[in-house]
């Protein structure tokens, strides 16, 4: 998908250790190699909160052996911008809400929930390239000032209705799901430019698709079951890629 939002920051990646650590790249942005062992998260976290840079931190780097965020994390609720990268399936509960500052989320380890009572009004892209999600996040559809929205390699068969009231959206990628049906709803994204959709057992599209005005990419690749009607390929006025 072409002219996607991209991070405004590059984490150097670095080897994990079973011993929690942490490091800074930056100024504003600091690694925590997080451990099972919630004592030592509870350690390197202390640790970062007493130094007085901390303050300036804005992107934050999490990795390490967890399925969870430990509490102690929510005290760098500041951050703007946050990139997980854990080496089990991550859960996400209401806590996650406490990081009220956040613009940017990236979770490129697999997630296993999303709690729906997460709110996060000022959060604008989220990517989750390996979500291994059974159900679409339906969190997001509140989350009201979202511009781009990446969530491949799931397994959801639908998506909420309540997707349409992200009116700010401009980028919609759920390339590599399962899902079989779009909600008629999906035509209240007036703000939407590319959808991508490649790779998903589809077989049609709402005509309410149409209303997609600011649509200008659709991607439908590897959808082999998928027949556009005429009546449909004649009301979209965007580049369709096969």
């Amino acid at each position: 998908m072409k002219n996607l939002l991209i991070l405004s920051f590059c984490f150097t990646i670095v080897k994990l250790h079973a011993q929690a650590n942490y490091q800074y790249i930056d100024e504003n942005t600091i690694q925590l190699i997080l451990s099972a062992k919630k004592i030592d998260n509870t350690r390197i976290i202390n640790e970062v909160l007493k130094k007085p840079k901390s303050e300036k931190l804005k992107n934050l780097s999490i990795a390490g052996n967890i399925s969870k965020l430990p509490q102690e994390i929510y005290a760098l609720n500041w951050v703007e911008v946050i990139e997980i990268t854990v080496d089990n399936p991550l859960e996400l509960d209401r806590d996650f809400s406490k990081f009220e500052s956040l613009k940017n989320l990236a979770v490129f380890s697999g997630l296993s929930s999303i709690d729906e009572d997460i709110i996060l009004l000022n959060i604008q892209s989220v990517w989750f390239p390996n979500s291994g999600l059974s159900a679409f996040p339906k969190a997001i559809c509140s989350w009201e000032n979202l511009e781009y929205i990446d969530i491949q390699n799931g397994n959801f068969e639908t998506i909420p209705k309540e997707i349409s009231n992200l009116e700010h959206l401009k980028h919609l990628n759920l390339s590599n799901n399962g899902i079989e049906k779009l909600p008629e709803e999906i035509g209240g994204l007036k703000s939407l430019q590319s959808l991508g959709l490649g790779s998903n057992p589809l077989q049609t599209l709402p005509m309410s698709i149409c209303k997609l005005v600011s649509l200008s990419e659709l991607y439908l690749t590897l959808t082999p079951k998928l027949i556009l009607s005429k009546d449909l390929e004649n009301c979209l006025k965007c580049e369709i890629f096969k």
